[in-house]
């Protein structure tokens, strides 16, 4: 006996998958280091301070520290840090009147955040000679 797919069933197998494959991309965005490992708040600040950032307050959520702070353009920023590394897990930005992506990524994403992590730069294939 074979189950006739409906709309309704069409959309609530949708939901139950798309469900299931973003939830461990959420989970992703908690931090796991051992409190024992993590470094001060105020080391959180000054990395965002080294970004250009006006911080106003560093507070911890689900492990991670999260920073509130302006950039130079007056955008407000809200950015997870790994309280181990402080490497820079998340970013949410609310553009000031006349800012954009492209503005914010003029100044900030010319540069990687971490040299030491950022992947190598694409190259291009190169061709191989036939076999005879």
């Amino acid at each position: 006996m074979q189950a006739k797919i409906t709309p309704n069933r069409l959309v609530a197998l949708a939901l139950g998958v798309f469900a299931l494959g973003t939830t461990p991309a959420l989970a992703e965005d908690d931090c796991s280091a051992p409190r024992g490992s993590w470094q001060p708040r105020e080391a959180a600040q000054a990395k965002a301070e080294s970004m250009g950032w006006v911080v106003r307050r560093v507070r911890s959520d689900d492990g991670c520290f999260v920073v509130y702070a302006r950039d130079p353009q007056g955008n407000r920023i809200e950015a997870g840090f790994d309280p181990a590394t402080l490497e820079l897990r998340s970013i949410k930005v609310k553009f000031a009147p006349g800012q954009s992506l492209d503005t914010l990524c003029s100044a900030v994403c010319a540069q990687p955040l971490n040299p030491d992590t950022a992947p190598a730069p694409a190259t291009a294939p190169t061709e191989k000679e036939p076999e005879n």
